[in-house]
């Protein structure tokens, strides 16, 4: 009669255990991906399509920007209420809760200096959707930070006070 185990049993065991430990682990210790970043990062990719739409209107429209205004959404080709138009933290506003900058508005996509620098849409408040024209209609809705898209395409969060 043999006593103890031998190595291939003892290899079987741990991978029997590991296995176990792979599969059960999320279920014990589930991984808490905050709603709210996800949110975030949500609203970041809906304005990153937004400033992608607006320069492609504008590139079919001898790179002239369009008319900002109340109808701004429905020019660009796209529905206020279409749900890649929205930001997940502003349902109920209209517009989707997006601003676009109406500095912006009828100008040449050449005439502006530095598209890095400008910014194109932005979280808003109610009460300035969907024109904005400075810092002062952005939302910091999402914890105290705004993301906004620039005239160049790129994305950015930032405090509102910085």
């Amino acid at each position: 009669m043999r006593k103890g185990l031998t190595i291939v049993e003892i290899i079987v065991i741990l991978c029997i255990v590991g296995l176990l430990i792979f599969i059960f682990y999320p279920v014990v210790f589930p991984r808490r991906v905050s709603r709210s970043a996800s949110q975030a990062f949500a609203c970041l990719s809906n304005q990153k399509h937004l400033a992608t739409i607006i320069y492609m209107y504008a590139q079919d429209n001898n790179e002239t920007m369009p008319i900002v205004d109340k109808n701004i959404f429905i020019t660009i080709g796209g529905s206020p209420d279409a749900p890649g138009l929205t930001c997940p933290k502003a349902k109920k506003l209209p517009h989707g809760g997006y601003i676009v900058n109406g500095a912006l508005s009828g100008i040449d996509i050449n005439k502006v200096d530095d598209p890095s620098s400008v910014w194109l849409t932005a979280d808003g408040k109610k009460d300035s959707i969907p024109v904005g024209r400075t810092e002062a209609d952005m939302d910091p809705r999402h914890h105290g930070v705004i993301i906004f898209s620039r005239f160049d395409g790129s994305v950015d969060m930032k405090k509102l006070d910085e």
